[in-house]
């Protein structure tokens, strides 16, 4: 008898059985959401389930290609060794995370591998232990005197911001300051290595909080991807049992906006369940391999409640992303959502589950 697999909404407890899963999800060139078809970076987490907690090692690369970054979390929290990586394949720079904050050394090298220098993160506090040129020499300890500087980009929009300040013998000194561009935005005092105040120089405010931490540290694109897959995991808790699926409207210029009447499904959530679980068929390379998981996918329905494009926003295996894409298909009736009495286009995201213990009916 051709197997079938039931799939209902509370099989998605058994996901919390399972004791490890190999996800993946999606961004384009600015770091911003986006699918499997379309993504110039992808995430690659392997995730271990332990009671109510949650671990998970990811590597960022370009299309699955060359990486940029690896590292781990325990429970949403930076954890361990993170490393990120040069084009060419050598290390960039390797921090070190507890709690999610810095801790011990932060090595940065050169793009031929040489170390360029080593920073040392205690509390929100830094400093500079080593700064090598690339003939080796380390300037801190050779030099009375040193000029310090580092650059960094906070923002998708590229935006280099510069931070410098003077080193003697080793310890800050003076103004330690941060640029964005030629402009001059904050400002902390030291004397002797003690620090004393700040400046936000913009808004001529003095404050006892320093603005040089060690969150300048952390690329931008880390924190971003932490921002998104916290919404997802926040977007799964939003599905109901029955109900309304939760959705969002798109204006004319593409933005998402709420809506007052949300997307239904025709039938309601039991129904689309029900019409999932008789369609969906596990691959048989994925549940050989016992791969199981969630793909998330992104229907957009039109003002006439008509599905006009499906997207895997997170996913797992190629085999298993299809598979959710092909089975949401079959969902084809849909009330449109509305804002202000009129039908708009929409989206809504649908997790689908895979999971070994659905298989019935060998």
């Amino acid at each position: 008898m051709k197997k079938l697999i039931i799939l209902f909404p509370l099989i998605a407890l058994f996901l919390s059985l399972k004791s490890q899963t190999t996800e993946y999800i999606y961004f384009d060139k600015d770091w911003k959401s986006s699918n499997a078809a379309n993504a110039n970076y992808i995430r690659k987490m392997e995730i271990q389930y332990e009671k109510n907690h949650i671990y998970f090692t990811f590597v960022d690369s370009v299309r699955n290609a060359s990486v940029i970054s690896k590292g781990q979390y325990s429970d949403y929290q930076k954890d361990g060794l993170f490393t990120y990586y040069y084009q060419n394949g050598n290390i960039k720079r390797e921090a070190y995370f507890s709690n999610n904050q810095l801790v011990n050394d932060l090595n940065i090298y050169y793009a031929n591998g040489k170390i360029k220098q080593i920073i040392s993160f205690s509390g929100s506090g830094f400093k500079i232990k080593s700064y090598f040129d690339e003939q080796g020499t380390d300037l801190v300890n050779k030099k009375d005197t040193l000029e310090w500087n580092y650059q960094f980009i906070n923002s998708i929009n590229q935006n280099k911001l510069t931070i410098s300040g003077q080193l003697i013998n080793g310890k800050k000194e003076g103004d330690w300051i941060i640029k964005n561009g030629d402009t001059l935005v904050y400002l902390d005092k030291y004397k002797n290595g003690k620090y004393r105040k700040s400046t936000n120089v913009l808004k001529s405010v003095t404050t006892k909080k320093p603005f040089i931490n060690n969150s300048l540290f952390i690329p931008f694109y880390t924190v971003k991807i932490e921002e998104y897959y916290q919404y997802l995991s926040t977007r799964e808790g939003l599905m109901p049992i029955y109900g309304e699926i939760n959705s969002m409207g798109i204006d004319s210029n593409g933005k998402t906006i709420n809506l007052d009447k949300k997307t239904k499904f025709f039938g309601g959530t039991e129904a689309l369940y029900i019409i999932l679980g008789v369609n969906l068929q596990y691959p048989v390379l994925a549940r050989k391999n016992k791969i199981t998981g969630k793909v998330y996918v992104e229907i957009t329905i039109d003002e006439n409640g008509i599905p006009i494009e499906y997207n895997v926003l997170r996913g797992l295996s190629n085999d298993l992303n299809n598979e959710a894409i092909r089975v949401a298909s079959f969902l084809k009736y849909w009330q449109a959502g509305y804002v202000d009495g009129k039908a708009v286009k929409s989206k809504t995201v649908l997790p689908i589950v895979f999971n070994n213990l659905g298989v019935i009916n060998e």
